[in-house]
């Protein structure tokens, strides 16, 4: 097992991959990564400008002593560094807007932070809304979660997505990620509903492969509004990248579209699905070094979860608790070290989400995820529909979902435990998605106690 960082370049072996990388610029344009006592200090003004926060404790929970503690007591601070692109800040949790914005603001004062046990039903404000907009894409990713819809066909027209979007800044969504499918596919469309978006409300993101992306696309994108964009990246292997996307040249695609949305000033990330391959030896450092050599602004880890194309695998096949603790390893070491002050931040959300930290955010509470045929679901490894977009108010569906989740479940992740149940409808019906009412009585059993 890996404990240390990278070898230096003089110990390391030479590998054929890591030659045809080495031309990378590392002075490209790109984030910087500031130290903690930076992001205190813009925490500290943030708090005397804002006053209110502190006198109204009713309204912003989160900033009495005991909320703000929580983190300290929990042991959590290792999480806490950002990086910086121009005059912005993005937090490496990926799920809040950057600051300084109206985004930020608007988001503190919904209650965006009050995360802490105890306060988190003060919560007013979504964090997350991952929007798949199109069906179609021409990779077959071996982890892909939404295989089951994938087809050659876009059922939602773009004007009922720019509907979705309006409706969901609106409500106090700080992030809204625009995914698939592959979303470039639909590129005009995109360019729509970033056109019709309002980046005083809500940063948008855009989750892809990398595949359709240029230089000019990318500066397009940017102009339109794109604040941020994830590329699924999951070896700094070209060879097992191409292999695991089951597309030839996957690997020089999301290196060329990284490239292309630094160059055009949008903040970018990596999108990593966790697999005992990249876990194995040093890859995950490797990774972090191709990382940094791509100027990319956060590394996002992903657990692999039993839907979709791994719907059939054990959860313990896919990631066992001893390759959780490497990955948290790795992780706390990244965002501590002083060796990795000049590497970009790691995020590790599935880790906060356990049921000894803040619990399952999903459902509304944090985050939920409307797939490329109108289903709104509470998130994308949980194919359990609360409706449709095409049939009904997203309003109405929202109420009704958050009303099935009040709050954090402090459980099993809910894509383990209703992985079979939700295997048994599938099966039963023939629909890639299944409808709550069928599996509400294991629901209530799985998740009531949460």
């Amino acid at each position: 097992m890996r404990t240390a960082g990278p070898l230096p370049p003089s110990d390391r072996r030479q590998r054929p991959d890591d030659a045809r990388i080495a031309g990378l610029d590392e002075r490209r344009p790109g984030p910087i990564y500031p130290p903690r006592w930076i992001l205190a200090w813009h925490v500290l003004r943030h708090l005397l400008t804002h006053p209110e926060y502190i006198v109204r404790r009713r309204k912003y929970p989160f900033f009495r002593l005991r909320a703000l503690l929580t983190p300290l007591r929990k042991g959590h601070l290792y999480a806490w560094r950002a990086s910086r692109l121009g005059r912005h800040y993005y937090g490496a949790s990926l799920r809040t807007p950057r600051w300084p914005s109206p985004a930020f603001d608007r988001m503190i004062a919904n209650g965006g932070m009050n995360v802490a046990p105890g306060v988190v039903g003060h919560k007013h404000h979504l964090d997350t809304a991952i929007l798949a907009i199109t069906r179609r894409c021409s990779y077959m990713c071996e982890h892909c979660y939404d295989a089951f819809n994938r087809a050659d066909d876009d059922v939602v027209p773009v004007e009922r997505w720019i509907g979705v979007t309006n409706h969901l800044e609106r409500r106090g969504v700080g992030v809204i990620i625009l995914s698939g499918g592959e979303p470039m596919l639909r590129y005009e469309d995109l360019l729509t509903i970033l056109e019709h978006s309002d980046p005083q409300l809500t940063d948008i993101h855009l989750h892809s492969s990398g595949a359709g992306v240029t230089p000019a696309r990318a500066e397009e994108l940017a102009g339109r509004g794109l604040v941020a964009a994830g590329i699924g990246l999951d070896f700094p292997d070209p060879e097992r990248q191409d292999r695991f996307r089951r597309h030839p040249g996957a690997f020089a695609n999301a290196v060329q579209a990284l490239q292309a949305f630094s160059d055009a000033g949008v903040f970018t990330y990596t999108n990593l699905c966790l697999t005992r391959e990249v876990i194995m030896g040093d890859g995950l450092y490797r990774y972090l070094d191709l990382a940094r050599k791509l100027r990319v602004g956060v590394v996002h880890l992903l657990e692999p979860k039993p839907c979709g194309r791994y719907g059939s695998r054990a959860p313990a096949d896919l990631l066992s608790e001893g390759d959780r603790d490497q990955v948290l390893g790795f992780f706390k070491e990244v965002n501590q070290a002083k060796r990795y002050a000049g590497h970009p931040p790691v995020a590790y959300h599935a880790h906060f989400e356990r049921p000894e930290n803040y619990g399952c955010q999903m459902g509304g509470v944090g985050h939920l995820s409307i797939d490329s045929q109108g289903d709104v679901n509470p998130c994308v490894f949980v194919p359990v529909s609360f409706g449709n977009i095409m049939r009904e108010d997203l309003g109405v569906i929202l109420d009704r979902m958050r009303a099935a989740n009040p709050g954090p479940r402090y459980r099993e992740c809910p894509a383990v435990s209703l992985s079979p149940a939700i295997a048994f409808h599938r099966q039963q019906t023939g629909r890639p998605v299944v409808r709550f009412g069928e599996v509400q009585s294991e629901w209530d059993q799985e998740l009531s106690r949460g």
